[in-house]
């Protein structure tokens, strides 16, 4: 009998032949047979209506996870601040006329923030006649009061994180992503034992739970730790929601898959700012933000187990159900062929033995050894280390930019609505730009444009509408630098150490999303212009360094160290 048959993929499908292997044990009259699941996909339906349900229902997450990776911006405002003045004792005076009375005015005219003269009295109970002010004498601020045009109450304004004490503020994003940070490997580990669809339930409901305990915390203590357990349950929601959806695709459709997979974040990023726009206090702000996330319970109960995960847990029996019914969504149940049931038991237990060939120890001195391996030679560490750079730049860059609207000087709802509507091209102009030039010259290309984009802005003078648009424009192009490095490092580590190296290269990210938030409030606060200095310097460095990394576009991708090291890949 023949070794291998065809047949035309149904309407709606890409239209090429689909080749499915067939051992010579297998009866010709059973239909074809499968050597392993991307086989089993393909006689399912590679991209059909089960794919789309998939799709829809597990990427709704990425609006939910936006709005908490992003409401600092709102919730963690610095406002207007001054000390507190003793209006009580004189209702007569306005509120102007007692800060040109009482407060001192720094280098720029502007009333001090953090100090105001001293008095032959009690300041606190304005037990004192405005004659006994000491405008020779300066006194630091016990009290603030706040502006509250733009923002009734924000973190900063309700327990004094002013005056010295801005840092505070910056941890509360800081938490969030060192959260993520740490929940990564952990659901990463949980999603791998327990598989998806649990790992998902486990991450929403903690999600869930946190989001709200963050609004009702009674101290900053506990706020902090909300926001750590809820930016370490969002890689348990995004991160495994999207290998799902990935695992449930065709070979073809993965890559256009994981563009639009970042949809829904975007709609979630434009969001924000609308609804921050008619909820100015932070407590009931992070409550309506808290709420949609029960609709996470609602996705993941209408999703299903990743087939390819079951095969791999030799559990044929519950991922030939969940195939058959991606079969009958994708009009493929008739096709099937008579002994799909064997196929799927056999390819099951080929992935189980596998498994079981792998022991504790085995798998502990391979992951020393992996990650020693992304340093030990002198090409391999040259890649290593670039990409480790080049993603923590990126990331500190990215959220840099997002969170500076205060140092730009540029209004915080419209600016960060416009970013989030930035996202959208930045997801897909990064497949045509690396299809006819290249990976290295557009990844270059993108961290040194942004980085020239920033550094110009530095040349107009502040509060000039040009300073935003250089900034926005940066963001644009450092959204798709983001989009485009997993892929690159896919291609630059070899086979053998992939997995470690995008590990330890996304984690390694994290630090630049932990270090921004500290850029924009503690350094901006001495001087608006260095956090937009840094970031563009930070930018160039990362494109100049980037520039060291191999071409990999039509290239075969390397398989082991040795390929790297001899420049065969």
């Amino acid at each position: 009998m023949p070794k291998t048959s065809s047949r035309k993929k149904s309407e709606g499908d890409s239209g090429d032949e689909v080749t499915i292997s067939s051992s010579d044990s297998t009866d010709s009259a059973n239909g074809p047979s499968a050597e392993n699941f991307e086989d089993l996909l393909k006689i399912c339906g590679e991209a059909g209506f089960w794919q789309f349900k998939v799709f829809m229902l597990a990427s709704f997450c990425g609006f939910m996870t936006a709005l908490h990776n992003l409401v600092y911006a709102f919730i963690g405002a610095i406002p207007s601040h001054w000390c507190k003045l003793p209006t009580n004792a004189y209702p007569d005076y306005s509120l102007e006329n007692l800060k040109n009375l009482t407060l001192p005015r720094d280098a720029e005219g502007e009333y001090e923030k953090c100090q105001h003269f001293g008095v032959n009295g009690n300041w606190d109970t304005g037990n004192f006649s405005l004659g006994d002010i000491d405008t020779s004498k300066i006194v630091g601020c016990d009290a603030y009061d706040y502006d509250k045009s733009i923002f009734q109450t924000t973190i900063a304004s309700e327990w004094n994180l002013v005056c010295g004490d801005e840092g505070w503020t910056s941890t509360v994003q800081a938490m969030y992503m060192f959260g993520i940070l740490c929940g990564s490997p952990i659901f990463g580990a949980l999603s791998d034992k327990l598989g998806r669809k649990k790992t998902i339930l486990m991450a929403t409901v903690v999600f869930i739970i946190a989001a709200p305990l963050v609004a009702l915390a009674p101290n900053f203590t506990l706020m902090m730790l909300g926001r750590f357990i809820l930016g370490a349950s969002s890689p348990g929601i995004y991160g495994t929601s999207y290998v799902l959806v990935i695992e449930s695709m065709g070979m073809d459709w993965r890559g256009l898959a994981g563009n639009l997979f970042c949809l829904p974040f975007a709609v979630g990023y434009m969001a924000l700012p609308a609804v921050a726009y008619f909820i100015r206090s932070w407590r009931p702000l992070q409550l309506a933000l808290s709420v949609p996330a029960i609709i996470l319970l609602l996705t993941w109960w209408l999703l299903p187990e990743s087939p390819r995960w079951l095969i791999r847990q030799g559990r044929f029996a519950e991922a030939e159900v969940i195939l058959r019914d991606m079969a009958r969504s994708n009009k493929k149940l008739a096709s099937l062929p008579s002994n799909f049931s064997e196929l799927t038991a056999r390819i099951a237990d080929q992935e189980k033995q596998e498994i079981k060939k792998v022991t504790w120890k085995s798998r502990v001195t391979g992951l020393l050894a992996g990650y020693a391996d992304l340093v030990r030679s002198p090409r391999m560490r040259v890649r290593t280390l670039v990409i480790y750079f080049s993603w923590m730049s990126i990331s500190m860059v990215y959220y840099g930019i997002a969170l500076n609207a205060p140092n730009l000087s540029a209004d915080k709802y419209i600016y960060t609505f416009i970013s989030g509507v930035l996202e959208v091209p930045s997801y897909f102009m990064v497949p045509p730009l690396i299809r006819y030039i290249g990976r290295r010259p557009v990844f270059c290309g993108f961290l040194l444009i942004c980085g020239t984009s920033l550094l110009s802005s530095l040349a107009f003078s502040q509060g000039s509408v040009l300073i935003v648009i250089l900034a926005l424009f940066g963001k644009l192009v450092i959204g798709a630098a983001y989009a485009l490095v997993y892929l690159y490092a896919t291609e630059v580590y070899p086979t053998l150490l992939r997995t470690y190296g995008l590990g330890t290269s996304s984690m390694i990210g994290r630090i630049g999303s932990v270090l921004a938030p500290f850029i924009v409030d503690v350094v901006g606060k001495g001087n608006k212009t260095y956090p937009t200095l840094i970031f563009g310097a930070v930018s160039l460095i990362a494109g100049f360094l980037s520039i060291l990394l191999p071409e990999t576009r039509n290239k075969r991708l390397p398989e082991t160290v040795k390929d790297v090291e001899e420049n065969k890949g």
